[in-house]
């Protein structure tokens, strides 16, 4: 089971980033579960992200594969636009599902896409498979231009989700319709198990607004590294006993920019508190 949330965020100009984060539990029958699954991509070559809930293994493998194609420049150009990288994406998991035997397909697929176009403009695609084996693709409306807002939640654990955002999103609250808000209910939910079948460590992709001089590491799909109650976890699973931490972009689960190798939020990073949580103790 799953708990899946996209977001546009919204700085004083414009839309500035986009992001997916997911719980990393897999959830089999008779409560058979494991922690490090994976359930957000990010393209490396392209501007693009993209997760899944629902049945586990036909996306988690043909997701992989379709971004090594698309990263090695087989895929599409440089050049396409959003909605034709979008359509090439679709009719290619189409095609390979064409013979994935039914009987393993234990129930419907959905695959969320958030891809930024030429323009700098961020766009949301929604793909799905019912138990029939039809596709179905729609482009999501951006529920806000002028804040940072969901764009969707999926998931055995989105209903969970809606109701604590409510509380998150209340028009007392000092976080109101930022980015951070989004993380916090996420992270303050999935830690309180609040969330129906979910857990694990939460895991996040990104894609950020950039300048044409801006350097490859940011203008294509970011995986995050997220800091948890002092562990390190990339894609869900926890990093230990390795080197170099901070060659990738971490963050905790208060959205502040980390250090990699220290845990700790850097000096040039902004405070992000939940006001929701009792202040952290020194």
């Amino acid at each position: 089971m799953t708990l899946l949330v996209g977001w546009i965020a919204v700085d004083q100009r414009s839309a500035a980033s986009a992001y997916i984060v997911s719980d990393s539990q897999y959830t089999w029958a008779r409560n058979t579960s494991y922690t490090y699954g994976r359930k957000v991509f990010a393209f490396t070559c392209s501007p693009d992200i993209i997760a899944y809930c629902g049945d586990i293994l036909f996306p988690s493998m043909a997701i992989a594969r379709t971004i090594t194609i698309a990263d090695k420049g087989l895929l599409f150009s440089k050049e396409s636009t959003s909605a034709q990288r979008s359509e090439v994406i679709f009719e290619h998991l189409e095609r390979h599902f064409l013979c994935y035997p039914t009987i393993y397909l234990g129930e419907p697929i959905d695959i969320y896409h958030i891809s930024r176009d030429i323009d700098g403009t961020f766009h949301t695609y929604h793909y799905h498979v019912d138990k029939h084996r039809e596709w179905k693709t729609r482009e999501l409306p951006v529920p806000s231009k002028d804040a940072s807002s969901i764009v969707f939640s999926a998931g055995s654990g989105f209903k969970g989700f809606q109701i604590m955002y409510q509380k998150y999103n209340s028009e007392n609250s000092l976080n109101r319709n930022t980015s951070r808000n989004i993380f916090h209910c996420f992270c303050d939910g999935l830690l309180s198990k609040h969330f129906i079948n979910c857990g694990g460590a939460p895991q996040l992709v990104g894609l950020y607004r950039v300048a044409k001089n801006a350097s490859e590491s940011i203008k294509n799909g970011i995986d995050f590294g997220i800091i948890l109650k002092s562990k390190r976890y990339f894609l869900g699973a926890e990093l230990d006993g390795l080197s170099n931490y901070d060659i990738i972009r971490w963050f905790n689960d208060l959205f502040e920019i980390c250090d990699g190798n220290t845990m700790l939020r850097k000096d040039t990073a902004m405070p992000q508190p939940n006001p929701f949580l009792p202040p952290a103790t020194p």
